[in-house]
């Protein structure tokens, strides 16, 4: 939901931010104080189960927007499946539900059964409310981290990736807001990295993806913009994007090669929204 509007950060208070993100940084290579430490889902809601971002009105409470299709919460059933497999996993709330209603009563918006998870959220009342706004979400998360001393046993699900540094992406389900974890490849990509959170082992698997329908332009640009959609693991093969053909030469670590290939595609099409896939070649 909308946050309170604030003004621009002064620059000292950025400096602030910027050495308090890189400790809070050096702290993901600290291991658990305990093993029994229950691996953690940072769960947002707007754009992740539901379209995206409702809106708080006095006639009718907390609605999705006029001409948005669904319905508040319509995805909670699909996280209910992909988390059944682990019921160790526990939910950290790092929504702004949070922050606009409280704690116990954006928790009462889930299903039971992910009530029944839920231990914390990264939002507390005693924070500075403007302070906290100019927070982006993974600053917001990695403070949880650090102050609970998790390690690397955490992941998050969000459709905001802002802030988020390509060396943490692994750590993030990135949906999109329309479709959240509505979207087959988004729950496929969850369940994946749920495995792996949580002591499975995942397969590796190589394959070229070929594209046409590319838009002419700045090939660094584009190739910086596949980074940030989660194309880490792909060698980019820029030759012929003049005529508007684009190839990816993945390895990636998967549950299946299905997976890994539509992950891929999803990536892909997250960076170049008109590209149009001519080939798989499987490796």
């Amino acid at each position: 939901m909308p946050g309170t509007q604030v003004q621009v950060v002064p620059g000292e208070r950025c400096l602030l931010l910027r050495a308090r993100l890189d400790a809070l940084q050096r702290a993901l290579a600290k291991e658990p104080l305990t093993a029994m430490a229950p691996p953690i889902l940072f769960l947002d809601y707007d754009g992740v189960l539901h379209p995206a971002e409702a809106i708080r009105t006095y006639a009718r409470g907390i609605v999705l927007p006029d001409g948005v299709p669904g319905r508040l919460f319509m995805h909670a059933d699909s996280l209910v499946r992909v988390l059944e497999p682990h019921p160790e996993v526990r939910i950290v709330l790092s929504t702004s539900w949070v922050q606009h209603l409280d704690y116990y009563r954006a928790k009462k918006r889930l299903p039971e059964s992910l009530q029944a998870r839920v231990i914390g959220a990264t939002w507390h009342s005693h924070k500075n409310a403007k302070e906290w706004e100019t927070l982006t979400r993974y600053l917001e998360i990695l403070t949880y981290v650090d102050r609970h001393n998790l390690g690397l046993r955490w992941l998050a699900i969000d459709d905001n990736a802002d802030g988020w540094p390509d060396v943490q992406r692994d750590k993030l389900v990135h949906t999109r807001s329309m479709a959240g974890l509505g979207d087959a490849v988004v729950q496929e990509e969850l369940a994946d990295k749920l495995y792996l959170l949580t002591g499975g082992k995942l397969h590796e698997y190589s394959f070229i993806l070929r594209f046409d329908n590319v838009p002419e332009g700045d090939a660094d640009a584009l190739v910086e913009s596949l980074a940030k959609a989660g194309c880490t693991d792909a060698l980019v093969g820029i030759g012929a994007i003049s005529r508007g053909l684009l190839a990816l030469s993945f390895t990636r670590d998967a549950r299946s090669g299905e997976a890994a290939v539509g992950r891929a595609i999803a990536d892909v099409k997250r960076a170049v929204p008109s590209a149009r896939l001519l080939e798989i070649v499987h490796q």
